[in-house]
């Protein structure tokens, strides 16, 4: 048929067949690079998220209204969330208390959302798990995927990689 043998034509199917593995493959693996412990999160999880956190420790918090982390924590103070700030070189932020680490928060946190270097989160991680909160959150460009399986391993849901604003923001759209 149009001049191809049989041979041509099981070759270009083959090429193809590769191809479309090769886009599946890769667009697998940068799933499971960009949601850590919990690459498949849906909506429904994200959702029971939110709606069972009240308190959420924020470690690396920034008093500066340009950083990141202030923003975050600001808009989810304004939506109705505890924000408990993890800083050691602060006294109080966003009205609160401020506390040098983890284990000094004298209550129950049900999040740990972390704004520091990737280098740190093995360290938060432990905290973490020390604290008995259920959700480890590691902002965007936070990528640890060891803190992230220990963590994980000792009972803790994971998201890595992720802004926590973002997906709040998304569920309310």
């Amino acid at each position: 048929m149009f001049g191809f043998s049989a041979a041509d034509w099981i070759f270009s199917i083959f090429i193809l067949v590769v191809i479309y593995i090769s886009v599946l493959l890769s667009a697998f693996i940068q799933r499971k690079k960009r949601g850590g412990a919990m690459p498949g999160i849906n909506r429904a999880d994200m959702k029971e998220l939110f709606d069972n956190v009240r308190v959420i420790a924020v470690v690396g918090l920034s008093d500066d209204p340009s950083r990141p982390s202030h923003e975050v924590a600001s808009y989810l103070k304004l939506n109705g969330y505890r924000i408990i700030p993890v800083n050691p070189a602060k006294k109080e932020m966003l009205g609160e208390k401020c506390y040098s680490s983890l284990l000094e928060i004298p209550e129950q946190v049900d999040l740990i959302d972390v704004f520091r270097r990737p280098e740190n989160a093995p360290q938060i991680a432990e905290e973490a798990i020390e604290t008995g909160a259920r959700y480890l959150w590691f902002q965007e460009g936070v990528i640890h995927q060891g803190a992230a399986e220990k963590a994980a391993s000792c009972g803790m849901e994971v998201i890595m990689d992720r802004c926590i604003l973002k997906e709040h923001m998304k569920l309310k759209s």
